[in-house]
């Protein structure tokens, strides 16, 4: 049943916080549900601070930190729950979609390299996932979601069908079937693939 309804203006991205809050991005600004308007900056030596202002991903970290991608310098930035610019996170990636596992894992795709990028919590390489593999062959990424155990769901909205990966980012099957047009996919808490 509908709990709430959150009516922002020409959001790009949303998360989810840790005190359950809905933050919705939009243009340079993170706005977080009954709060202000805060605006996302990262520094430059002698300048003032530069707007991030074309954000299409951003996932909150267990801890609170933002993991922010910033389309127009093609890197991810990491930011403190209050967006206060911690440190760049990644660089030279065009971020489309970013997924959280339950231990901080993050997958993070690389649109113009074709390829997911795996990183620990501290940005260190976990390894590759290409588009294109042996068994599968993913056309276009529209989003991606672990479960609790660690899988990749990656939501092909080419084929469409829904492809999961192992926790070595090993091909463990591909979920087809009536989906007609899917735009994006989530994992409650029981591990229900729930797909819009």
């Amino acid at each position: 049943s509908l709990v709430r309804t959150i009516r922002p203006d020409d959001p790009s991205a949303f998360f989810v916080e840790q005190r359950n809050r809905v933050v919705v991005v939009r243009k340079d600004l993170m706005v977080p549900e009954g709060g202000q308007p805060i605006a996302v900056t990262t520094p430059q030596p002698g300048r003032l601070p530069r707007p991030v202002e074309d954000i299409p991903a951003v996932l909150a970290l267990s801890n609170g930190d933002r993991l922010v991608s910033d389309k127009d310098q093609k890197s991810v930035l990491r930011y403190s729950p209050q967006t206060k610019f911690v440190a760049p996170f990644l660089s030279n990636t065009n971020t489309e979609r970013m997924a959280r596992s339950e231990v901080d894992d993050v997958a993070v795709y690389d649109r113009d390299a074709k390829v997911i990028v795996m990183v620990d919590r501290d940005a260190r390489p976990l390894g590759k996932i290409a588009l294109k593999g042996s068994n599968y062959a993913i056309g276009e990424v529209r989003d991606m979601a672990f479960d609790r155990l660690g899988h990749l769901y990656v939501l092909d909205g080419g084929k469409p069908s829904i492809v999961v990966f192992g926790p070595r980012n090993r091909l463990v099957t591909t979920i087809s079937g009536p989906l007609q047009r899917p735009r994006a996919i989530a994992l409650d808490a029981s591990g229900r693939l729930q797909v819009f």
